[in-house]
């Protein structure tokens, strides 16, 4: 009899896949070494981020120029990243408040600079894009794309505008087609809808690496994992791993 899993934190694997990664663990393809044991710095492991990419590129339809980054710290370590990394010489950032992520986002990104809060949702309603009080000099426009902790999901994105838009989609990344041109960056704690706990993904448009603050360390600084293949420091290999294989499981079904 399956199980159904209601928990907010990390979601179910196929069975297929589990086996898949059973076999992984107890061998790596005639290595002599468990999936577990693989070196970051070893071409074994080189091909399976590699793979784990090209599938999430197939899957999403992303464009050439965006660099896809395996992260570590969950989405609320990006909650701080984003402004350490993109706000560059700009003055003040926007953000929506739309429920209790988004002001956990806020509250992580206020330290770092002017932080300009262009809508407002509540309890029952998210405030409609076509609505958002945009400026048109900020370093960039954060929102929430699902507030699970509220209930709320927002169904339509906002058109694209000079100002990168930058989207936390933590809850519902790779539950539905999304217009990726639009965004500059994207970001998700994969445990959600995709892996094993551990791995947070990256999405960034090319022209927004190289922003950082002086003093960001290195395994925070964006421009640095792309230019190190998110190898700066090591990354969760083995929820990389699991990434690749439910990414391969995800196309040979069609997507």
């Amino acid at each position: 009899m399956p199980i159904l899993s209601f928990a907010s934190a990390a979601s179910t694997l196929p069975t297929d896949v589990l086996a898949t990664l059973g076999a992984d663990i107890a061998e790596w393809q005639g290595s002599g070494l468990s999936a577990l044991e693989l070196p970051f710095t070893g071409e074994a492991f080189a091909g399976i981020a590699a793979d784990a990419e090209r599938d999430l590129r197939l899957l999403i339809d992303l464009p050439d120029d965006y660099s896809v980054l395996f992260l570590q710290g969950g989405a609320s370590a990006q909650f701080a990243f984003l402004p350490m990394n993109l706000l560059g010489d700009a003055t003040h950032c926007d953000y929506v408040e739309s429920g209790h992520w988004s002001r956990r986002a806020i509250a992580s990104a206020v330290p770092y600079g002017e932080v300009r809060v262009v809508a407002f949702g509540d309890e029952r309603a998210l405030p409609d894009p076509a609505c958002w009080k945009r400026s048109d000099d900020a370093a960039y426009c954060h929102f929430t794309t699902n507030e699970t902790a509220n209930g709320l999901q927002f169904h339509t994105f906002p058109k694209a505008t000079q100002v990168p838009l930058v989207a936390d989609m933590t809850a519902d990344f790779l539950t539905r087609p999304v217009p990726v041109g639009r965004f500059g960056l994207i970001y998700a704690s994969a445990q959600k809808n995709l892996c094993a706990a551990g791995l947070t993904i990256v999405i960034v448009r090319e022209d927004l690496l190289g922003r950082a603050r002086r003093g960001t360390p290195a395994p925070f600084n964006y421009g640095r994992q792309a230019d190190a293949k998110s190898r700066v420091n090591t990354p969760p290999t083995f929820s990389v791993l699991v990434a690749g294989r439910m990414l391969s499981w995800l196309r040979a079904r069609g997507g």
